[in-house]
């Protein structure tokens, strides 16, 4: 074989290969970098419409004189976080549609189901004396995007919690009569159905709340806070058990923010270590609350600090 017929031979095969080679590794590297963050979006906010959506987190707050906490069955208080946002941001309307009891279908497509008279407790979680009791009839709550004008331009959601069932989890867990119920395999089969769920369902409302109002600034709030790395007698948890909800929380937590960063939103953590109930500065209440609020809900300090984060990041 001479010099040309062996090089024409080397370069027919060692050209493509090492092409192949080259496009390979930009490959992996394409795949191994992280998703593109997407930017908040949404037109800056000149005092236009504020609308409030959500769950108990966005409705629940101090028992009130007033028509939409007494007579509503969805229980809105006037010192919700919504309603102390809306005393720092002055819009022009302000519409709360937020329900106790929602979960993120509710806030798409399916009417809710409220009991007349209902109580802000808890049931079997704990107590808060001094709130009314069912009266046994119900009603319809529409689907609270029905009611988001489009030309909205603030929307802040609470959502997440009901579908991920951690209610029905804590209420198997009691430091005297079912410790460790971490290590339970219903426990855990709970956790990955109701993460499954919320995951999809949130999602699923977020992109459906931004198809609804494209120009709008989104604000998601996170879920959790309430447990800590130690238990103590306000919580009635042992610390590994506490632990465990709070892992739950934090893996619930990424989901809903990169689903909220999806759409263009921002999302909003108000989980900080050292403000759990068992904190000497909680912004939540364990088992048992004051008269008309809700047990492992927010207290004063908590929604007040929703509020105060909310203001500082609408883009003005």
């Amino acid at each position: 074989m001479n010099y040309r017929t062996g090089y024409a031979r080397f370069a027919r095969f060692a050209v493509p290969m090492a092409l192949v080679a080259l496009l390979a590794t930009v490959d992996s590297s394409v795949a191994a970098a992280p998703p593109a963050r997407v930017l908040p979006t949404g037109e800056l906010y000149t005092h236009g419409t504020y609308v409030a959506m959500g769950d108990s987190r966005a409705a629940a707050g101090s028992p009130a004189l007033t028509v939409d906490y007494q007579l509503n069955p969805c229980r809105r208080s006037d010192d919700n976080y919504p309603s102390l946002l809306r005393d720092k941001i002055h819009p022009r309307t302000f519409i709360n549609l937020a329900c106790v009891g929602a979960e993120s279908a509710h806030l798409r497509y399916y009417p809710q189901v409220r009991p007349l008279g209902s109580s802000n407790s808890m049931g079997s979680l704990g107590s808060s004396s001094g709130s009314l009791g069912s009266l046994g009839s119900t009603t319809l709550i529409d689907p609270q995007l029905r009611h988001v004008p489009r030309d909205a331009q603030l929307v802040t959601i609470s959502m997440g919690g009901n579908d991920l069932g951690w209610s029905t989890m804590l209420s198997k867990c009691n430091i005297m009569v079912n410790p460790n119920c971490r290590l339970n395999p219903a426990q855990k089969a709970r956790r990955a159905k109701g993460m499954q769920k919320m995951t999809l369902q949130s999602a699923t409302t977020l992109r459906a709340v931004r198809a609804r109002v494209p120009q709008a600034q989104l604000f998601t709030v996170g879920i959790g806070g309430m447990f800590g790395s130690h238990g103590c007698r306000g919580v009635q948890l042992r610390s590994a058990d506490s632990k465990w909800f709070r892992a739950m929380f934090d893996e619930a937590n990424a989901r809903l923010r990169k689903e909220t960063e999806a759409v263009g939103g921002k999302f909003i953590d108000i989980s900080d270590r050292g403000h759990d109930a068992c904190s000497r500065q909680p912004w939540y209440y364990g088992r048992t609350a004051p008269p008309g609020e809700i047990p492992f809900h927010l207290n004063k300090a908590g929604r007040a600090v929703i509020a105060d984060r909310i203001a500082a990041s609408i883009r003005r």
